[in-house]
């Protein structure tokens, strides 16, 4: 208690996030399994508890399109975090984004139910991933990409006030993608993640086969409004990852 109250005083501590809304138990089903997850949210949502994938034209009417991807929307969340008002003039440190999909594969592909490598396979191509690597091991570490993090982040420290340059910067490239098999407790995802070279914007995924043509794919994004304190906010927003992900549980028929 005392470690944050100093925090606040010198402008380092935050306030929002994840801790601050009740977390809610959420259970749907998605054809014949079942997807169980708790997460925190400003009020318990009301949304469709069947989701009826393998039934004809049932995607097709509930779908949403973002280029060339397809997926209807399970559940979705934000949280801000905020700053200091003395440090940040009001301006958001930044936000933690919890996207749940159930995505199509693109036309004319096909995966296999509960075939992680396949799907890892599927995924690095259809992302264009010629740098990217798929890596059956739960113990493969984003190094490469973790290294970037810390230089860029100590080096944003010193220039919070060089926005015009920072932001040619933003999103113009892409980290390679890392792809591996993560365990929560019994459960498993393919796991991979990229992130812009400025760190502006982090992506991390979890994703799982359920048929030939459909897969589950949960989102975290991280969107840093101002850069340079973006470790201020980001421990936080990873445990609140790793505790969401230990929720979710997908209990298949087979």
């Amino acid at each position: 208690m005392i470690k944050n109250f100093l925090k606040r005083i010198t402008g380092r501590g935050f306030d929002g996030g994840p801790d601050a809304y009740r977390r809610f138990n959420y259970k749907v089903l998605l054809d014949n399994d079942l997807l169980a997850f708790c997460i925190p949210s400003p009020n318990p949502m009301t949304f469709p508890v069947l989701f009826p994938y393998q039934t004809p034209g049932w995607f097709e009417l509930y779908t949403d399109q973002r280029q060339r991807h397809r997926f209807v929307c399970i559940n979705q969340q934000q949280y801000w975090y905020r700053g200091h008002f003395l440090r940040t003039h009001g301006e958001p440190l930044g936000q933690l984004m919890l996207s749940i999909w159930l995505k199509q594969v693109a036309t004319g592909k096909s995966i296999s139910r509960h075939d992680l490598a396949q799907l890892g396979q599927y995924l690095c191509g259809q992302n264009g991933d010629a740098n990217g690597s798929y890596i059956s091991a739960g113990a493969a570490q984003l190094k490469h990409a973790l290294q970037h993090y810390e230089a860029r982040r100590h080096s944003n420290k010193l220039l919070a006030g060089q926005t015009q340059q920072y932001a040619v910067l933003r999103h113009k490239e892409q980290l390679p993608q890392c792809y591996s098999i993560k365990h929560f407790g019994s459960q498993q995802w393919l796991h991979y993640t990229h992130a812009s070279r400025a760190f502006t914007r982090q992506y991390h995924y979890y994703c799982y086969p359920l048929s030939e043509q459909f897969y589950l794919k949960i989102r975290f994004a991280y969107k840093a409004n101002l850069p340079a304190y973006f470790h201020y906010w980001h421990a936080n927003a990873r445990a609140a990852e790793h505790s969401i992900m230990q929720s979710v549980k997908l209990h298949t028929a087979d």
